[in-house]
């Protein structure tokens, strides 16, 4: 299995088992999640229009700055990259050049016969082995502006007893960039997938505790309990050990940074959400708490939550909901679910979850950014949207825009042959032109709000990590 594959099977096809900036999926089949989101409490009527404007909405005008210099990254070439590639500071990653682009881009290219991991802010790497076996020269990486800096992994492991099981919780963490990021090493996933997935994740930009989630079996099921770790006493406190969900089947939980509210997915009472405050011990259906059909929420701040209002045939009002005041407005009014080549409302990523920025697809094919913070527009004129990729940095302050390139077959991800990063507060995008042949390529998330990592295989099956920094000063 060459290592573009064996990250998918072991990196992607289940996320929640090694990276803390991708978000977690639940194993169930009968619970899959259509995105992850983060955590909540009330809501409110629809109270308006098409859109809602603000009175200090700008006027802001979309620029792009194109990059005079064609990249031409090393899967393009007939090179082999084991060949010519050197390890800096022992690195997994054979470094195969930094490459400064007409002084808008630094470009930093490297390949490896080994796994690695894109965090928001660096990367994790370790030899291949065997699930149930912990890579031995496992390192966290930070991208500085002198190159790739190990940093190295805190090994966590221990036994937990919980319920009537016992648990080896082992886990490798490091604070890359002021961020927590975790890699969990999970045993005996093979033989239950459910029963021994416990996972450890990161509790937004705390640094000092983690969400541990544990597997209990309900004899005919698996729901999970949640505890808080202290990762320098690694004591745990049960966080809903107060509240009754006897009836229920719980999934995931997300929490705000300062452990106030949370959101929970799971099954029973007709719903999926349930909203709890971790303060008060109280727990209900965000269908109940709302009075209408909620789905999709996610904390847009520790004080903010965003979800949409199911009204039919694909077509929804996006709310905004002030958690400290319970004031609600309606940012988007009767707008459709955007599908390929159609109009309407698409979400922009942001670690897996939507983010502070949305797309408007109108029916003259314009494309507008839309801040669900300001609520100020920013039409993006002169871009494609068919081919249109987009994510948003952890900060939320940049946005990446990227064409993706199609096969033979007409499928999309084979090669970004044009990367931009947008700075909504300027309107001002450098897009970078590059030479893409066909390989696949995948972006692989932010490693600070203006970087960000991309991976490719060719055609010889030599991996490859891109990572691309854009100057926008």
């Amino acid at each position: 299995m060459n290592p573009d594959k064996l990250l998918d099977a072991i990196g992607l096809l289940d996320d929640r088992h090694f990276s803390e900036e991708q978000t977690a999926k639940p194993v169930s089949w009968r619970r899959r999640l259509s995105v992850a989101l983060a955590a909540v409490l009330a809501l409110c009527l629809c109270i308006g229009t098409a859109l809602a404007v603000s009175p200090q909405l700008r006027k802001l005008v979309f620029s792009i700055f194109h990059i005079k210099t064609t990249e031409t990254p090393p899967a393009v070439t007939a090179s082999s990259p084991t060949q010519s590639g050197t390890a800096p500071t022992q690195s997994p990653l054979q470094e195969l050049g930094i490459v400064d682009i007409d002084g808008a881009v630094e470009a930093m290219y490297f390949t490896t016969d080994g796994i690695v991991l894109t965090y928001d802010s660096g990367f994790y790497t370790c030899s291949r082995t065997d699930p149930d076996v912990p890579a031995t020269d496992a390192a966290f990486w930070e991208i500085r502006s002198d190159g790739i800096v190990n940093i190295g992994a805190e090994r966590i492991d221990f036994t937990l007893s919980h319920g009537d099981r016992s648990f080896r919780i082992l886990f490798d963490y490091a604070i890359i960039a002021g961020r927590l990021c975790i890699k969990v090493w999970p045993m005996g996933l093979d033989k239950n997938p459910i029963g021994n997935g416990w996972n450890v994740t990161a509790i937004g930009q705390r640094t000092d505790v983690a969400l541990l989630s544990v597997p209990v079996s309900t004899g005919t099921d698996y729901t999970h309990d949640y505890l808080l770790l202290d990762l320098t006493t690694l004591e745990t406190t049960d966080l809903l050990s107060s509240i009754d969900r006897s009836d229920l089947i719980l999934d995931y939980l997300w929490l705000t940074d300062d452990l106030h509210w949370g959101l929970l997915t799971g099954i029973g009472g007709g719903d999926y959400w349930w909203v709890c405050d971790l303060t008060r011990n109280t727990l209900i259906s965000l269908n109940d708490l709302t009075g209408v059909t909620a789905t999709e929420p996610y904390f847009l701040d520790n004080e903010t939550l965003v979800f949409q209002e199911a009204l039919g045939n694909r077509r929804i009002n996006l709310h905004r909901l002030q958690l400290a005041t319970g004031t609600g407005q309606c940012l988007l009014s009767d707008i459709p679910l955007r599908q390929k080549g159609s109009p309407g409302y698409r979400g922009i990523q942001r670690n897996g979850a939507q983010g502070a920025h949305c797309l408007i697809y109108g029916d003259d094919g314009t494309v507008t950014l839309y801040d669900l913070r300001t609520q100020s527009k920013l039409p993006l004129t002169g871009i494609d949207p068919d081919r249109l990729i987009t994510s948003e940095s952890p900060d939320g302050s940049r946005v990446l825009l990227a064409y993706e390139e199609r096969n033979d077959q007409g499928h999309l991800g084979y090669g970004f042959s044009q990367l931009g990063i947008l700075d909504p507060e300027t309107g001002v995008v450098r897009m970078l032109t590059r030479q893409v042949n066909g390989s696949p390529e995948d972006l692989r998330g932010w490693l600070s709000r203006d970087t960000v990592a991309i991976t490719a295989t060719d055609a010889a099956g030599n991996y490859y990590v891109y990572v691309y920094t854009f100057r926008n000063d």
